[in-house]
């Protein structure tokens, strides 16, 4: 009887083995720019913001964000959490991408210097470029 199961739950598994791939397999990276927002398993897909609705630039800002701010700054994620701590009552939301004082320069500062438990990162992980491109897109709501 157990060898019966055991062949079963074998056979199902071959039969779905391609349900189970990963989205990047070990050993491979994948560009910022390779993030496709709303694209089902893809790390990107859970952005709350609609990728028609901007610019070529703020797009690729979104891939950015998408890559390396929001496995902390995410819906229910760490850093979103601290930061609704901190802006309890104020008025401020604690997602990034719903920020209305959120310039450019702001998010060149605590991409490069960090903040807090945030860390900082260097040229070699997000380019000037690309911190560019992160700007508009933080920044696209600013006031």
């Amino acid at each position: 009887m157990k060898k019966l199961i055991l062949v079963t739950l074998a056979l199902v598994y071959l039969a779905h083995a391609d349900s189970f791939k990963e989205w990047l397999p070990k050993g491979k990276s994948v560009g910022a720019f390779e993030y496709m927002p709303n694209t089902p398993h893809s790390p990107a897909a859970f952005s709350s913001v609609d990728a028609k609705k901007l610019t070529k630039s703020q797009r690729k800002g979104q891939q950015i964000y998408s890559k390396w701010c929001q496995p902390c700054h995410g819906v229910g994620m760490p850093g979103t959490n601290a930061l609704a701590v901190a802006y309890q009552g104020l008025g401020i939301p604690a997602m990034l991408e719903e920020r209305t004082d959120l310039t450019p320069d702001l998010v060149s500062t605590f991409v490069r210097y960090g903040k807090h438990s945030m860390p900082f990162f260097r040229k070699t992980e997000i380019s000037d470029e690309e911190l560019k491109f992160l700007g508009d897109y933080l920044g696209r709501n600013a006031k």
